[in-house]
């Protein structure tokens, strides 16, 4: 569904997802499930999105949180000026 995403670092090491897309709607929760070289988001327990990355500051951004927002982006429309989801966060070594 999602062939990769960008993470927006804001100050005091906050942090978003941006994903290129709009979420899976009715799903009871959201999970970012990263490792060192790979995201993967769940919407509820469907597996969604699984997409290599590199990143250590990122890595260690998510390790340090239980809960990180998201920002859907859709191609060709306005930017939002919120966070339109929150996702779980699992972190594997």
């Amino acid at each position: 569904m999602f062939a990769g995403c960008e993470f927006l670092m804001g100050q005091d090491d906050s942090m978003v997802i941006v994903l290129p897309g709009l979420l899976p709607q009715g799903a009871d929760n959201y999970t970012v499930s990263a490792s060192p070289s790979e995201i993967r988001i769940k919407a509820g327990f469907n597996e969604i999105a699984r997409f290599p990355y590199s990143n250590d500051r990122v890595f260690h951004l998510l390790t340090t949180r239980s809960q990180v927002g998201i920002v859907e982006y859709p191609p060709k429309e306005a930017f939002p000026n919120c966070i339109t989801a929150v996702a779980y966060v699992e972190t594997r070594h």
